[in-house]
Order: structure tokens, then sequence, then C-alpha cells
């Protein structure tokens, strides 16, 4: 990827109240509801890597599992924790959250499941990180636990369009409402382009956010970038197996639209073996 497309606030990406919003790109109900049912309604011990403000861990522990959020953004889990202490007792205690980077988290506890929502291997941008954030999720649970994690559903037409030059093609997400900030509740605007490299695999997506006031005047513009190594199932499952773990079930979202799209289940190989090192 050209260097060009590094951006000094790349790290800066995720904003609490954007993502709480919604904004941009939602997540799917749809995905959601999938971990849900895989995951059951009998109490477990679930940890989810890249938890962000608690969108999923917060509903399975009012479900009533017991569950472990890993971030590595400050920002994120500070509202996450906002929201943790406004809820009853008997659903805080069956909540931690830890910060650091997925990849260099040290978990202690072994869970029943591991969760990574929402693309998240894809932040991922070397293959050894890839590598080894999946042994460190093999090394977290029990020996007939699970790690269940997705890929989403890329638009073909939007990659070819995004591997040109400039000008570029600019999308839209609309507008939402509601979004909270230390300012005040405003709308906010997004739209976004992309830079693709074939070479690399990695998609670049340039976004902008315009904060509305209520009288439709701009509070602000917020201009942010994310990069993304797009995996392949082949791919996905390749890292997986020499982390140990082997695929026990796809669930395609579409795949007419993207086949490598969908919920990847897995389970580790020889489970004793990572727990006997």
């Amino acid at each position: 990827m050209n260097n060009t497309l590094i951006t000094p606030w790349e790290d800066q990406f995720y904003d609490p109240a954007l993502f709480d919003a919604a904004a941009g790109d939602a997540y799917s109900d749809e995905a959601e509801e999938l971990y849900f049912d895989l995951i059951g309604n009998t109490p477990r011990k679930i940890i989810e890597y890249g938890c962000g403000t608690g969108r999923v861990i917060l509903k399975l522990a009012d479900k009533g599992h017991t569950v472990t959020g890993v971030d590595i953004s400050e920002s994120m889990l500070t509202h996450l924790d906002k929201k943790i202490h406004d809820l009853p007792p008997h659903i805080q205690c069956r909540i931690k959250t830890i910060r650091a980077n997925g990849a260099e988290a040290v978990i202690k506890d072994s869970h029943h499941i591991a969760i990574a929502v929402d693309d998240f291997l894809t932040h991922f941008l070397e293959e050894e990180r890839v590598l080894y954030i999946f042994r460190q999720i093999a090394a977290c649970i029990e020996p007939d636990g699970c790690f269940i994690t997705d890929l989403r559903i890329r638009d073909t037409e939007k990659l070819r369009q995004a591997q040109h030059s400039y000008p570029k093609n600019i999308y839209t997400y609309g507008i939402v409402h509601g979004v909270h900030t230390d300012k005040g509740t405003f709308s906010a605007s997004m739209k976004y382009w992309e830079d693709y490299d074939t070479t690399s695999g990695i998609l670049c997506s340039h976004q902008t956010f315009d904060f509305i006031r209520g009288n439709g005047e701009v509070e602000k513009t917020v201009y942010k970038t994310l990069r993304q190594k797009l995996l392949t199932q082949q791919e996905l499952v390749t890292f997986a197996g020499m982390a140990g773990f082997d695929l026990r079930q796809f669930i395609p979202f579409d795949r007419q639209k993207d086949s490598n799209a969908g919920i990847y289940v897995f389970q580790l190989k020889d489970p004793f073996q990572h727990h006997r090192q």
C-alpha cells in the first residue's frame, strides 16, 4: 500500500458517539442474530476481541452470560464503562473489560466461547499479526470451546472502482440522528471513498463526518481513514489451521454477492495440547 495512504489520525478512527449511533458502516442486525443463535441461551463465559462500546457484550450479559470485552481504544472502553455503570448490579458483575491490542492482551482466564465481531480480523494488516491473534484466542478458550468470527460482504463493483486513480466515486450513508457528544446532540452525515491495492489486499476507506445542528448548520467536519486487509475464506481458514483450529461451520451471508462473507465457527484440532503448554 502506498505510504501516502497512511495518515497520522488513523488510530483515532473509531468515535464512540458515531459508533453507537451506527453512523456510516452500520452493524448488520442479521449477523448479530446469527452470533446469538450460535451462542445460545445457556449461560456461558465469553470473551470478545474488539468489543468497542459494548454493542454485543452488553446484550450477552443481559442474556445471562459472563463476558469479557477486549479493545485497544481507551475512548471506546471509557464509553462502555459508563454504560456498565448504569446497569443493574446483577448484570454489572458479569462484565469485565480489558484495554489492550487484541494481539497483545494477556488473558489468564479460559472461556467457553471467543468472538470477534464485525470484520475484526481484517484490521490486522500483517499476516504474522493475524496468526498471532488466532494463537492468543486458541490459548484462552476451553478444550471444547469455540471461536466465532465473520467476514463482511464486499461489493465487487466498489472494489473495482477503488482501484482507479482519482477522481473517485464518493458514496454516502445518509444521515443518522441522536449522536451524543460533549457539545450536545447532533445529527451526522457520512461520505466516503476508497483506495484498494490488489497486490497487498489492503482497502483504505477515507471518510468525512459532518456533525449537524438542529437548524441544519454544520458544527464541525471530521476526516477519518481506516485500512483493512481483505481476507478470503481460504486465507482465514489457513491462518486458523496454523494456530490449531479447524473450521467447524460456515454460514454464508449471500454466496452470490461474496462467497467469502459469512460467520465462521472454529474449534481446536487438539484442544488439550493448548492447555498443556
